[in-house]
């Protein structure tokens, strides 16, 4: 069974993975939810979606990705014209 923890708890928990989060207490005017429990986590999105599917359905559940994003833009073949 998933044990209910604080938004806290979870970001520390799986910083930098993509988690399903269930039976949530979330005021839709914050950003995060107060309390969650995870059912599934993983680094993978794929392996994420992978064990969403063995797990089978279950009622408003969430998927997030807790970490930051990176992003990467390369402009070594663009030219610059004054």
């Amino acid at each position: 069974m998933e044990k209910t923890m604080s938004w806290s708890q979870i970001l520390a928990k799986f910083d930098g993975e993509w988690v399903e989060l269930i039976e949530y207490d979330w005021n839709w005017e914050s950003p995060y939810p107060r309390w969650a429990k995870v059912r599934n986590h993983s680094p993978s999105r794929a392996q994420l979606s992978e064990l969403l599917a063995a797990s089978g359905p279950v009622t408003d559940s969430i998927t997030l990705y807790l970490g930051a994003v990176e992003s990467l833009v390369d402009r070594s073949n663009s030219a610059v014209m004054f």
